[in-house]
C-alpha cells in the first residue's frame, strides 16, 4: 500500500526541517552574543515542524486524540515561531539604526501578544478535539481570537519592516541584508497568515485544514501552509549564515578607559622622543 498524501507531506517536512534544526543551531551560535529571540525562533520552528510531522505520520498508523492534538498544536507553535522570528529580527534592525528607532516597549507588546495567542491556541486545540460539543464550540472561538492576535502582530511586523527598508540608509552596513531578508519573507508570511485565517473562519475542512486526510486539503496545506514556511526559514537561515555578527558589546566605560590609557602612554613617551 502506498503512502497517503498527508504522509508524503509529513515526510517532506521531516526532510527539510530535521536538518534545519542543526543549521539554525549554528546560526544561533554565530549570533549568540546578540541574545536575539529572532535567531532562536528558527530553531523552535524547525523543532516544532519536525515533531508535528512525526506525530502526523504516527497518527496515520495509530490514530489517537493525543497525537492529533499534538500535531495541531505544533502547527500553531510553528506560526508563532515565524512571527517571533520576524519580530525579533526587526527589533534587532531598529537597535542598529542611528535614528528613527521604534520604542522597545512596542516589540515587547508584540511578543506578549504572541504568548497570549499561544496559550489560547493550546487550550483551543484541546477543546476542538473534545467529544463534548460545547467544548468544541469554545475551542473554535478561542482559536479565532488567537488568529486575530496573530494577524495584529503580523500587521505590526509589516509596518516596522517597511519602515526599516525606507530608512535603510540609517541601518548599519552589516544589518542591511537582514532588513532586506525580513522584508522578503513578509509576502510568504502573509500567505501563511491567510491560510490560518481561512482554516479557522471558513470552517471548510475539505479545503482548509491542517489535519484533514482529504487530498485537496493536503494540497492546499502544502501550498499555503508548508511551502511559505520552508521559504521563510530558508531565507532567514541564508541571511543568518551570510551576515557577519556584530562585534561583541563592550562594557560601559571601556572605551573611555582605553582612550585614557592611550593618552597616558603618549604622555610618558613624549620625553623620550625629545631626547
Amino acid at each position: 500500500m502506498g503512502l497517503s498524501p498527508s504522509e508524503d507531506l509529513d515526510i517532506a517536512e521531516l526532510v527539510f526541517f530535521a536538518p534545519a534544526i542543526l543549521i539554525a543551531g549554528f546560526v544561533v551560535y554565530k549570533h549568540w552574543h546578540q541574545r536575539n529571540i529572532g535567531w532562536l525562533s528558527l530553531v523552535f520552528i524547525s523543532l516544532f515542524r519536525t515533531v508535528g510531522a512525526a506525530t502526523g505520520i504516527a497518527n496515520v498508523h495509530g490514530p489517537s486524540r493525543g497525537l492529533l492534538i499534538t500535531s495541531d498544536v505544533m502547527q500553531n507553535f510553528g506560526l508563532i515561531s515565524l512571527l517571533m522570528a520576524c519580530s525579533g529580527l526587526s527589533r534587532h534592525i531598529y537597535e542598529s539604526m542611528s535614528s528613527s528607532k521604534i520604542p522597545a516597549r512596542l516589540f515587547h507588546l508584540a511578543h506578549s501578544t504572541l504568548v497570549a495567542g499561544l496559550i489560547m491556541s493550546i487550550v483551543a486545540s484541546t477543546d476542538i478535539f473534545s467529544t463534548i460539543p460545547p467544548h468544541q464550540s469554545h475551542g473554535k472561538t478561542l482559536l479565532r481570537a488567537a488568529e486575530a492576535l496573530f494577524l495584529a502582530v503580523f500587521i505590526f511586523i509589516v509596518l516596522t519592516s517597511l519602515r526599516g527598508v525606507i530608512f535603510i540608509g540609517r541601518v548599519t552596513q552589516s544589518e542591511r541584508r537582514l532588513a532586506l531578508g525580513v522584508a522578503a519573507s513578509l509576502p510568504f508570511l502573509g500567505v501563511r497568515i491567510i491560510y490560518s485565517l481561512l482554516t479557522v473562519y471558513l470552517d471548510k475542512p475539505k479545503y482548509f485544514s491542517s489535519y484533514s486526510p482529504e487530498k485537496t486539503a493536503v494540497i492546499v496545506h502544502a501550498l499555503m501552509g508548508v511551502l511559505p514556511e520552508l521559504i521563510i526559514v530558508g531565507i532567514l537561515l541564508f541571511v543568518g549564515i551570510t551576515t557577519e555578527p556584530l562585534g561583541m558589546p563592550q562594557p560601559a566605560g571601556s572605551v573611555a578607559e582605553h582612550a585614557e590609557l592611550t593618552q597616558l602612554v603618549e604622555v610618558n613617551d613624549a620625553p623620550k622622543k625629545l631626547h
